[in-house]
């Protein structure tokens, strides 16, 4: 196995670690978003800055060595990790299909809990504004009574 590979295979392990933490979280977002913790809720943020900025890193080393890799391989370019796995040996299939999926599955969880997040922070603004609304009109009778 190529040291390359090796490598990039540490390197996807390393990504699934850090999206798993990602992905717990967004847990934890929708927890303070239940709970209407505020001062939680913008912890936790500062938490997802320091993961996403993490994340960014793990992943412009991970396209370094898959370049490094697919060169190792003879390949000019690499598209994807897809492209990269068929090139590979079998033993390097055996360890790299798996780490895909994983990380397919746990990208498309974090799509799914990012939108919910999203949506109940939507939710909560537009009652909040309907909830301002009707404070206005209940105290501001600016517009009844012959005002």
């Amino acid at each position: 196995m190529a040291s390359s590979m090796i490598e990039l295979i540490t390197v996807l392990t390393e990504n699934e670690k850090i999206l798993a933490e990602l992905a717990s979280a967004l847990t934890e977002e929708q927890r303070c978003i239940v709970d209407l913790d505020l001062e939680r809720l913008a912890e936790n943020g500062g938490r997802k800055d320091e993961i996403a900025f993490r994340l960014t890193s793990v992943r412009e080393e991970c396209r370094a060595l898959m370049q490094q890799a697919g060169s190792e391989l003879g390949l000019n370019e690499i598209p994807s990790l897809s492209a990269l796995i068929v090139a590979a040996s079998a033993a390097e299939q055996v360890k790299l299909r798996p780490l895909q999926r994983r990380l397919v599955r746990l990208a498309q969880t974090l799509e799914r809990q990012h939108d919910m997040n999203r949506m109940m922070l939507e939710n909560s603004i537009t009652m909040i504004k309907r909830s301002m609304a009707l404070f206005g009109r209940l105290l501001g009778g600016g517009d009844s009574y012959g005002a």
